[in-house]
């Protein structure tokens, strides 16, 4: 009986011991721990996304290109998901590198391009493009080279053009020559003159009327000598 009650004690003392051991675990050393808090404090977090420029205009037809800047701790990544929104033409698109592409059919007014942080797709930034018009071009002059010259009878002359305006206009122009008799005409496209061998006219112009605006020309003044009196030419006194 002695012996039963001693193994029981025994029993019950291993117990407690084993609560007592089970109790206090086994904690993790301070080292552990401050590699757990470090790789915890190492991890990049995303605060926002800049998009540059956030504010532009852009002609339809045209492109422009964005770039982006990614804010946050440890030196978050840097790379976005580009997209376009608003746009009223599927064929306005972004590319993967921020060049925005305005389809020639795209409405005027606003669209909306943004850039999501792939680290954090909850963050992103935008960018507003007013689509714009294309302008219309404008010719404001017509220069005609040379200004003067002297052709005989039968003889040719090469003139050139100079178109000035906006917005790029066209420069072609459309010759023509008056004052002239039969034979004496112009290449209408490349501005080559030719005189007849018989003109009796002493003075010919040259036009250069613009083929975008026709309101819109220049001229040139051509002296053509007289038959030879005794031995020299004769130029009338109205030729210039």
């Amino acid at each position: 009986m002695r012996k039963a009650k001693w193994l029981l004690a025994f029993a019950a003392i291993l117990v407690i011991i084993g609560f007592a051991f089970a109790a206090c675990g086994n904690p993790a050393s301070p080292e552990s721990n401050n590699q757990e808090n470090q790789g915890s404090q190492n991890q990049s977090t995303v605060t926002s996304v800049t998009v540059t420029p956030d504010v532009i205009q852009v002609m339809i037809g045209a492109e422009h290109d964005f770039t982006t800047a990614v804010q946050g701790t440890n030196n978050p990544p840097q790379t976005v998901k580009w997209s376009v929104e608003e746009n009223q033409h599927s064929g306005t698109t972004i590319s993967e590198t921020g060049r925005l592409s305005v389809h020639t059919d795209e409405a005027l007014g606003i669209i909306t391009v943004r850039a999501r942080s792939t680290h954090n797709t909850e963050i992103s930034g935008i960018a507003t493009v007013t689509v714009t018009p294309v302008p219309t071009p404008v010719v404001t002059s017509v220069t005609v080279s040379p200004y003067t010259a002297v052709v005989n009878r039968g003889g040719t002359q090469a003139f050139s053009v100079t178109a000035t305006g906006a917005n790029s206009p066209p420069k072609t122009v459309t010759w023509s020559v008056t004052g002239g008799g039969v034979g004496t005409s112009i290449n209408a496209t490349s501005g080559l003159l030719t005189v007849a061998t018989g003109e009796t006219a002493a003075r010919l112009t040259i036009t250069a009327t613009s083929t975008f605006n026709n309101a819109i020309y220049g001229t040139a003044d051509v002296a053509v000598p007289l038959p030879i009196q005794g031995n020299s030419t004769y130029f009338p006194k109205s030729t210039f």
